[in-house]
């Protein structure tokens, strides 16, 4: 409640209650819609995320081409985007990503079409995990299964899908941040 950093907070985000009494349920919710609800230092804030990004990025680089959660503008932008406004906006408080961009886009604070594409690159996260272990654009069949999987008619259209998500997650960046992702490459 005190003394935590940023990072702990954005994790705390995600937090759900799995078992326990209703009692005992409802005061760990409690407790974390609390913490989440808390006024932040807005500018301290802002750095911290870009700060934490920036050093990821640096660190975790993307594995290939379908590495849909860490290629800039992936699913890691995109939840770090999520768990700002969540935390500067005290809104959206849902562990549930979905259900976090639908609140947050009920108040206006991003586009709608982000749901799309964190389902999509969420179909391909796990697709790919199954089908190209290694990131990168397999061949034959499950190239083919890959496509269908994420609702693409071929490998093409699912990358060029790919590319259409991470650019609105890079453009919704840049409206909240002030400034452009590190590259999009």
């Amino acid at each position: 409640r005190e003394e935590a950093w940023t990072w702990e907070h954005m994790a705390l985000t995600r937090a759900r209650v799995l078992t326990g009494s209703p009692k005992a349920r409802g005061a760990v919710e409690s407790a974390i819609l609390e913490v989440l609800s808390q006024p932040r230092d807005g500018p301290k804030l802002r750095a911290d995320v870009l700060a934490m990004r920036s050093e990821m990025a640096a660190h975790k680089p993307p594995r290939g081409p379908l590495d849909a959660k860490l290629l800039r503008g992936g699913l890691v932008d995109l939840e770090f985007l999520v768990h700002y406004l969540q935390l500067r906006e005290r809104k959206g408080l849902d562990p549930e990503l979905v259900a976090a961009l639908t609140a947050l886009e009920a108040e206006g604070l991003v586009p709608g079409a982000l749901i799309d594409h964190l389902r999509l690159m969420t179909r391909i996260l796990v697709g790919a995990r199954l089908l190209a272990p290694d990131l990168a654009v397999p061949g034959g069949a499950a190239e083919a299964v890959l496509a269908q999987q994420t609702g693409t008619k071929d490998m093409a259209e699912l990358l060029a899908a790919l590319d259409r998500a991470r650019a609105a997650v890079a453009a919704s960046w840049a409206d909240m941040f002030g400034e452009p992702l590190e590259t999009l490459a």
